[in-house]
């Protein structure tokens, strides 16, 4: 009976012993939370919500993206890559004509919420958005026709629809619509939530410089322009006159050009 009693005792605390790391963590997790922080595995990118593909940096934190096509309002950092942002790009570009321009605007930035590095890292499901940006969205569009994508995701109405419907005639409010593209509207972000303040943009070149790189490659077209030019009359006045006249005027210029050039090191001397 007592063998019985020791061996339990000791298994037991060998449980304990295993058990000591995973409360430790919980005790800090929870203390961190408590304080505002937030743990490193936390910064890391996830898998994306509704129709985009997975992140390719998943796992990893976010980073600069300079191949945006779409969203570049998020290209210093963010966990989306160029196939994410085109997903969003086809809809719009599609749709340019049917929608006014202020509902292509507030609807970039309620679909580019999703390259947001706060709802990239978020491990809440739904991730949350600033209830403005749903109202904004909402009270841009109503008016304007939307469809319906396979998953039943609202997109703006572009030429390859047959079936399209006012916004409006969907949704009752910003909510609703937040909540149909797969965000949870709330009125204070606090976490991972888009508040669609964006993040300090990519460090760009001094104007002069992109002045000066925009007008190089006319430099050097007029270059050989003059180059060609001053072939085509060489050649005329060949034709016209004897090679061998133009030979030595050649000739003499480039021995006229050396002493010269000779004077000017003796006299130097």
């Amino acid at each position: 009976m007592v063998p019985e009693i020791l061996q339990s005792t000791a298994s037991s605390a060998r449980t304990n012993r295993k058990d000591e790391p995973s409360a430790r963590h919980e005790r800090r997790r929870v203390r961190r939370a408590a304080m505002g922080e937030r743990n490193e595995d936390e910064d890391v990118c996830r898998t994306p919500m509704g129709r985009f593909p997975p992140f390719g940096r998943k796992g990893k934190p976010p980073a600069v993206s300079e191949d945006l096509q779409y969203c570049r309002q998020y290209r210093g950092k963010t966990c989306c890559e160029r196939e994410h942002t085109l997903e969003i790009a086809k809809w719009i570009v599609q749709a340019k004509d049917t929608i006014s321009p202020k509902c292509i605007d507030a609807w970039s930035k309620l679909e580019c919420a999703v390259c947001d590095p706060k709802v990239g890292t978020c491990a809440q499901e739904p991730p949350s958005i600033a209830a403005k940006l749903c109202h904004d969205a909402y009270n841009s569009c109503k008016d304007e026709f939307f469809a319906a994508e396979i998953l039943g995701y609202p997109v703006p109405c572009g030429s390859k629809h047959t079936v399209c419907s006012k916004l409006g005639e969907w949704y009752e409010d910003g909510s609703q619509l937040c909540k149909a593209v797969g965000f949870e509207p709330v009125q204070a972000c606090n976490g991972c939530c888009c508040d669609g303040v964006t993040y300090p943009a990519l460090p760009t070149t001094p104007r002069s410089v992109r002045r000066q790189a925009r007008m190089s490659p006319v430099i050097d077209r007029g270059n050989h322009y003059l180059f060609l030019l001053g072939l085509v009359v060489l050649f005329s006045i060949a034709y016209y006159t004897n090679w061998s006249n133009v030979y030595n005027f050649l000739q003499g210029l480039l021995g006229i050009q050396y002493r010269r050039g000779r004077g000017r090191k003796l006299g130097r001397r």
